[in-house]
């Protein structure tokens, strides 16, 4: 999805961010980016990715729409988008 510009116009994505080691930006000229580094492994510690994550989503979802993926699109973008929604529902702000 990152990588396709039709998805990422229809959907009006403004802002991608990429949670891994490897992300590319493919399309810098009309989407923000904000590359997250970090490893796909269990002990890689994922709590200090937050906040900087939270405040580029914040400043993401102000402007437009925030697409969130990581590299296996198996847990850090999932868990970083569970806590977010955790924390908003407690009025925690970022």
């Amino acid at each position: 999805m990152a990588a396709d510009k039709d998805i990422s116009d229809k959907y009006g994505i403004t802002h991608i961010l990429n949670l891994g080691n490897y992300g590319k930006n493919h399309f810098p000229d009309t989407i923000t980016y904000r590359n997250v580094m970090c490893d796909d492994n269990v002990d890689v510690k994922v709590l200090p990715k937050f906040p900087v994550s939270f405040k580029f989503i914040d400043e993401g979802r102000a402007k437009g729409c925030v697409f969130i993926h990581c590299n296996a699109g198996v847990s850090k973008a999932a868990t970083l988008i569970c806590i977010l929604i955790y924390l908003s529902h407690l009025f925690i702000s970022f």
